[in-house]
């Protein structure tokens, strides 16, 4: 009885949010806005307490987040250069999801590689599940998803489309 309420709980709630996250065995990434200098730019936010987490490991940041052979590093460069180039033509729909006003909002991603943990998959990929936003619990705080327009998301991922292309990834959301 408990796994069949489970079920419908799940069902009514994407129902209600006309949408639902699919995990896809790639590895979990949340990037953010964060402001350097007079600009904003691209950061991703591993969730530990780490000062750099927290500030956001930008472009230039990661060598001093990751070692020389963590396996992320080469995935967090590409993947902050395509965001960043995206940036200007995608910043209408930034704003409108509130992330420039609220660096605690960030997109909930995954990317694969291929082979990133288990599965096969052809070709490069980012899903961006959604908006979520970090919440204070515990000595770092959590995470959950906020509200947001759905048709600016689906306007931002098609404005991301051709430049992620560029540097053989697809985008979804």
């Amino acid at each position: 009885k408990q796994l069949i309420s489970f079920f419908e709980q799940a069902k009514t709630a994407i129902n209600e949010r006309n949408c639902a996250s699919l995990k896809v065995d790639g590895v979990n990434v949340s990037f953010k806005l964060v402001k350097e200098g007079k600009n904003y730019e691209f950061a991703v936010d591993r969730g530990t307490k780490n000062d750099l987490d927290v500030q956001g490991v930008t472009l230039s940041r990661i060598n001093d987040r990751f070692s020389a052979n963590h396996g992320l590093k080469e995935r967090i460069f590409q993947l902050l250069t395509i965001l960043n180039e995206a940036l200007p033509s995608i910043s209408p729909e930034l704003k409108r999801l509130g992330m420039f006003e609220d660096q605690n909002r960030f997109l909930n991603t995954e990317f694969v590689s291929n082979t990133t943990n288990v599965i096969e998959h052809k070709g490069n990929f980012l899903a961006i599940h959604g908006v979520n936003k970090l919440v204070q619990r515990g000595s770092r705080g959590g995470s959950r998803e906020v509200k947001y327009d759905q048709r600016v998301f689906e306007r931002l991922i098609k404005k991301l489309k051709p430049v992620a292309e560029s540097h053989n990834f697809n985008v979804f959301g």
